[in-house]
């Protein structure tokens, strides 16, 4: 990926050394992960006069009771792991499929988060093939970028069961959004209407990838629990199963 605008990259084993100085800090981790990590991180910024900048590309969420029950989005769990304010913590997703970027494939992503950080990053993270918009609700895009992959499973297991009935297919999609629809209001007191790239990074990811993938070999009995946790996909769900 030499052509990315955060290129040359140098890789290194030991993580002070990876994020002690940096101005703008990826994080690419589960988010079974992050917290823990994050943890850590936090000691090497004490002596820090600014923080960094923390984009996420974690999906999931962490279940709390306490105070009142609720979910804990992975830039919420950076931002109370590690001390960083929450207008200095983005989150970047889709529409779009890893490897397809990495074959410089035609691809849009959002970031999401404050004003002050959002558009700059969309500026520098764009590329010719690669285009970045930006959007104020990170709630919203942060917990379906999560939800979407469960929606996958259900996917490959519709189009295994139909044999690929167009009609099934796009049912299961009309109840997949209007579920979302009523999740993201209670997540939030003014959602962004779900359009345009949210819609599109969910339909992607129904389309390909690893979690709709292992939803068609769940329903064609083709998996075996002799197979191990180590299967593509599998991983995304262990928490909701």
């Amino acid at each position: 990926m030499v052509d990315t605008p955060l290129c040359p990259l140098k890789v290194v084993t030991n993580l002070q050394e990876a994020v002690w100085d940096a101005d703008i800090v990826v994080n690419g981790l589960p988010s079974t992960e992050t917290r823990e990590v994050f943890e850590e991180l936090s000691k090497y910024w004490k002596e820090r006069i600014s923080v960094p900048v923390i984009i996420s590309l974690a999906k999931g969420i962490e279940a709390s009771l306490d105070p009142i029950p609720r979910i804990i989005t992975p830039t919420q769990m950076i931002s109370s792991a590690a001390g960083v304010p929450t207008e200095n913590i983005l989150y970047l997703g889709g529409p779009n499929i890893a490897s397809e970027i990495y074959n410089k494939e035609y691809a849009n992503a959002r970031i999401c988060g404050s004003t002050k950080w959002r558009k700059p990053l969309a500026k520098f993270l764009r590329q010719p093939h690669f285009i970045v918009w930006d959007n104020s609700d990170i709630v919203t895009h942060e917990v379906m970028g999560g939800l979407k992959n469960v929606y996958a499973i259900g996917a490959g297991m519709v189009a295994a069961l139909t044999n690929e009935s167009a009609t099934s297919k796009s049912v299961y999609f009309a109840h997949c959004t209007s579920e979302m629809i009523f999740i993201t209001h209670l997540l939030t007191e003014q959602p962004e209407k779900l359009a345009g790239p949210l819609l599109a990074d969910t339909y992607v990811t129904l389309l390909k990838g690893r979690n709709a993938w292992y939803g068609q070999m769940l329903a064609k009995g083709e998996l075996r629990l002799d197979m191990g946790d180590s299967i593509k996909g599998k991983g995304m769900i262990q928490v909701l199963s």
